[in-house]
C-alpha cells in the first residue's frame, strides 16, 4: 500500500524533475500520512536524527501546501492547546508552545493581518501573545462574547476576585473587551481564563 502510493506520487512528475527537498517532502508526507512516522515535531526529529528545527520546517512546508484551517477549526484547537499546554508568562505576554503547524500559521496570519504579531522566537513552535493578541484572535468566534458586559454576565462566578471589579468598573465606562485586558496588571493570566471559559 504505501510502496504502492510512494511510487504513483513520484511518478506523477517526469522522472528526474522532483529536487532533492521535495524528494524528502514526498516520502516524509506520505509516511506520516501512514502512519509510518509521528507528527509531532520533537518525535519526529528524535526517529529521523534530524534537528527539531528542521522538523518543523517540514510540518511547516506540509501545513503550507495543505489547505488552510477554517477559523471554527482553528479556535477549537487553540482553545484545545491553551487548556492543556504549559503557559508561562514573560511581562504582560504569555508564551505557549503550538505543535500543530497548520494552527501556528493560521496563528501568524491572523495576528499579522490585525498587526500584533510579536515577531520571531528561537523556537517554532513557540508564540508569544499579548491579552490584546488573544482577544484579538477569538474576535472571530461566535461563541466569544462581543462586549465586555457579555464576558461578565459569564465569569460572575469569579466576582469576588480584583480582578473582576476592575472589569467591571471598566464595562460600566464602555471600555472594550480589548482594551480592559490590555490595561490589567494581570491581563494575561485573566485572558487565558476567559479564553478557557468560552
Amino acid at each position: 500500500m504505501f510502496e504502492q502510493k510512494l511510487i504513483d506520487t513520484w511518478l506523477a512528475q517526469p522522472l528526474g524533475a522532483l529536487s532533492k527537498r521535495e524528494l524528502e517532502l514526498m516520502l516524509l508526507r506520505l509516511a506520516i500520512q501512514n502512519g509510518l512516522l509521528p507528527a509531532q515535531p520533537a518525535k519526529l526529529a528524535r526517529r529521523c536524527l534530524i534537528t527539531l528545527t528542521k522538523a518543523h520546517g517540514y510540518l511547516a512546508d506540509f501545513a503550507l501546501r495543505d489547505t488552510p484551517l477554517v477559523d471554527t477549526d482553528a479556535h477549537f484547537k487553540l482553545k484545545d492547546v491553551i487548556k492543556n499546554a504549559e503557559i508561562t508568562l514573560d511581562g504582560k505576554s504569555l508564551k505557549l508552545s503550538i505543535q500543530d503547524a497548520s494552527l501556528r500559521l493560521w496563528v501568524e496570519m491572523m495576528l499579522a493581518e490585525r498587526n500584533l504579531l510579536q515577531g520571531e522566537t528561537l523556537r517554532r513552535d513557540v508564540m508569544i501573545l499579548s491579552p490584546r493578541a488573544l482577544v484579538s484572535l477569538l474576535a472571530s468566534n461566535p461563541s466569544f462574547p462581543s462586549s465586555l458586559k457579555e464576558a461578565l454576565n459569564e465569569l460572575k462566578k469569579y466576582s469576588s476576585k480584583d480582578w473582576y471589579l476592575e472589569l467591571e468598573k471598566a464595562a460600566k465606562t464602555g471600555t472594550s473587551l480589548e482594551v480592559a485586558l490590555s490595561n490589567l496588571a494581570n491581563g494575561v493570566s485573566i485572558a487565558q481564563l476567559i479564553f478557557s471559559v468560552f
